[in-house]
């Protein structure tokens, strides 16, 4: 899985069938998918960050700094595999004490 600074999260088609019984030479077949329903508006899904926790993928999705055009969908977002689409989870993510008030979050 991949973040983006605009576009997303992207996947590997079928890695996981390839990393269980494939070759090295099937790697280079590989094409990537981009996996953004229910990941917000086209408008800057900035994905910093994607975690694995007890087998649920998680990615934040911040704001697009300077024009914060896409608060509304800003947060962490859970993906659902049998859908293949992801669904908010947290829309309020609280300032850390160690950010400054002058950074509009």
């Amino acid at each position: 899985y991949v973040g983006t600074q605009s576009a997303g999260v992207a996947r590997l088609e079928e890695l996981n069938d390839i990393m269980a019984s494939g070759t090295i030479e099937q790697m280079q077949d590989l094409r990537w998918e981009w996996i953004n329903n229910g990941l917000g508006t086209d408008n800057g899904r900035i994905i910093p960050e994607i975690k694995e926790r007890n087998g649920n993928l998680y990615c934040l999705l911040t704001g697009n700094a300077p024009e914060y055009t896409n608060n509304h969908d800003v947060g962490i977002y859970l993906f659902d595999h049998a859908t293949s689409s992801w669904s908010l989870k947290k829309g309020v993510v609280n300032r850390h004490a160690a950010i400054s008030s002058g950074f509009d979050l």
